[in-house]
């Protein structure tokens, strides 16, 4: 159906000032008055955009609170959008109000402020609204973003202003609508939702300044924020919420600068006294020039999981004075390209550095941004890729404070709007956007500040969980978890266990998941192996195998999927470990497809001296798997 016009617009700082009726994907939705209750059928209608967390659609009260944080999303988009916070002004006033918020959320707020170059009070607010449930955990999620826009100079929208929001059919327009006030308004509209009795880890926000010119309070956060350390050493799961359809991104690309200079003598072109100063830069570009074709074409300096795959060496000149008969006194050459995971380009400086010295040109590195990159099997990429429904993860070629804030090791970049609506002179987001980047962060925040995951989907996220442990059964050697959904027991097998073992590893076997095994060779790895039990039912197992006194592995590493996700399987291992330490070997080894589980438990892939495990397969695991065992 055809969707009809009509508009809000007003002060941000009050409620819903007028209603609006869009058209998504042929239902009518309308935008009543704040005051009011919505209508039955806008209920209904809108329903089916919804999900909650375990995949159903809400209902009754739970839909009403979910509508309501939408609601509450549009709301706090215009009132930052209203703050003009272009970086070349101060982003004080807008933060303020972000942490008025926060405060009003249970947030403890960090103040961080800095002068920039042109004397603007610049600030950037970290918050942390810490658990309050006995058991909590360290463990938690942040929200990453900044609150400087770029300007709006040209500004197109006809009747309003680039601060002034405006909503248009199924538009939110003004300035940092889409980057990225937007995506802030959704992130604090679900922290709204999640309640501060339920959290059992912390949450936290980073509102940072001065990204667009240089990712600058990000690098203030880094160096000083108390907040942003704890985060780095509890590994707290980082989701910066830059535009990206909500699409999860685990790589982009990164920004360096090199300003080149050449000095003269400005004078009138019709006399004898200048010196033009393009006459010493010109000689540097060609080499310029050929940079940019060796980018080009050279594939050690390309990486094809962006697109464009290369540096993009951009080139810029520039003259002052500008007028054609008047000898220019200034001549400059900037050169800026983006970095990428995996392509070294610092040969690529030092070669300008070291022509520009031999022309006795002036240079200038301008502060870079680090590309980012996460491995695409870490733990925030395979949560994110379940909560959001995407397939894989992507990457982009621009840059964001990810990349200055990376040392949080679980991090991914997933924000609502396109990018294509950015800085445009019509800037806009789409409001089923702002209704999916609500939803999204506050599943985000309940399933990782309030852990109410479910076993099986906690196992297909890898979510990591440290818990309060309790010693129990000390003659056994046995632990029971508690704050989870089950409270389980490990203990060492022993012979008598080798029938119920082998029963339990038959369909992880017929999965594929394991290779088959002997009963003469259960029979032996269960003298060293460790039995995970919920009420005397056997839901994990794993043993080491022993090569040498240097040397053991785990083996048969397995949880049943629904009680994967509570520690078992980290517990089992630490008690291999345990018993390899106990036996007076020097290195344990594991082979597994999930190697951001095993580094968290203290494995990684060198030891300290560099000694790496290389394979050579001899059999196809086909032929493994399809033979058949003795004494089954």
């Amino acid at each position: 159906m055809a969707s009809r016009r009509f508009e809000t617009s007003g002060p941000a700082s009050g409620g819903f000032v007028g209603t609006a009726n869009v058209c998504w994907g042929g239902c009518a939705i309308g935008f009543r008055l704040a005051s009011q209750a919505p209508s039955e059928r806008y209920i209904e209608e809108n329903r089916r955009w919804s999900l909650t967390g375990d995949g159903t659609q809400p209902t009754g009260s739970s839909w009403n609170l979910y509508l309501e944080s939408w609601m509450q999303a549009l709301e706090y988009a215009k009132s930052l959008i209203a703050f003009p916070s272009v970086s070349r002004r101060s982003n004080q006033p807008v933060s303020q109000w972000v942490a008025d918020r926060l405060t009003q959320m249970g947030f403890e707020i960090e103040w961080l402020t800095f002068v920039d170059d042109l004397g603007e009070t610049k600030v950037n607010v970290v918050a942390k609204r810490e658990p309050t449930r006995p058991g909590a955990s360290s463990d938690g999620v942040a929200y990453l973003c900044h609150t400087d826009v770029v300007p709006a100079d040209d500004w197109s929208l006809e009747g309003s202003g680039p601060f002034e929001p405006r909503v248009i059919d199924d538009r939110l327009y003004g300035r940092g609508a889409c980057d990225m006030k937007g995506s802030l308004a959704c992130a604090l509209a679900a922290a709204e939702m999640v309640p501060i009795h339920k959290q059992m880890g912390p949450l936290y926000f980073v509102c940072t300044a001065d990204e667009e010119v240089g990712t600058v309070g990000a690098r203030q956060v880094r160096d000083q924020s108390k907040f942003f350390q704890q985060m780095r050493e509890t590994e707290t799961i980082g989701l910066v919420g830059e535009p990206t359809r909500l699409q999860v991104i685990h790589a982009h690309k990164g920004g360096f600068g090199i300003e080149l200079t050449s000095r003269g003598i400005s004078a009138h072109s019709s006399t004898r006294d200048g010196i033009n100063a393009n006459h010493r830069l010109i000689p540097i570009l060609p080499m310029l020039l050929e940079i940019q074709r060796e980018c080009e074409q050279r594939r050690d300096l390309q990486n094809p999981l962006f697109d464009p795959p290369t540096l993009s060496w951009n080139i810029v000149l520039s003259n002052q004075p500008r007028a054609m008969n008047i000898t220019p006194s200034t001549a400059k050459a900037k050169v800026f390209f983006r970095p990428m995971p995996g392509v070294e380009h610092a040969s690529l400086v030092r070669r300008v550095q070291e022509e520009a010295e031999r022309l006795g040109l002036e240079i200038h590195l301008i502060d870079s941004t680090p590309a980012f990159h996460v491995d695409e099997d870490s733990e925030a990429v395979h949560f994110m890729l379940e909560l959001t429904g995407n397939k894989a993860a992507g990457t982009v070629c621009y840059t964001t404070d990810g990349g200055i804030l990376q040392s949080l090791p679980h991090m991914v970049v997933c924000g609502p709007g396109d990018l294509a609506q950015a800085h445009r002179s019509d800037e806009y987001i789409e409001l089923k956007q702002l209704q999916a980047g609500t939803e999204t962060y506050l599943r985000a925040f309940q399933e990782w500040a309030t852990w109410s995951l479910a076993p099986e989907k906690a196992a297909l996220l890898g979510k990591r969980r440290k818990m309060a442990w309790r010693a129990n059964d000390e003659d056994s050697g046995g632990q029971a978890l508690q704050g989870t959904n089950v409270n389980f027991q490990i203990r060492p097998s022993t012979p008598a266990d080798l029938s119920a073992v082998q029963g339990f590893l038959q369909g992880f076997v017929e999965q594929k998941k394991l290779l088959r095994r002997t009963r003469a060779e259960l029979a032996t790895l269960i003298t060293n192996g460790f039995i995970a039990e919920v009420e005397g039912r056997i839901v994990g197992f794993s043993a080491i195998e022993v090569y040498s006194r240097k040397l053991a592995e785990v083996q048969c590493l397995a949880v049943s999927s629904g009680f994967q996700g509570q520690g078992i399987g980290g517990q089992l291992v630490r008690r291999c470990v345990e018993r390899a330490r106990e036996k007076g070997i020097l290195e344990v080894m594991a082979i597994s497809a999930s190697d951001g589980f095993l580094r968290h438990l203290g494995f990684d892939y060198s030891l300290p001296d560099q000694k790496r495990a290389l394979f050579y397969q001899l059999r196809s695991r086909e032929e493994m798997y399809g033979q058949s065992s003795e004494d089954e």
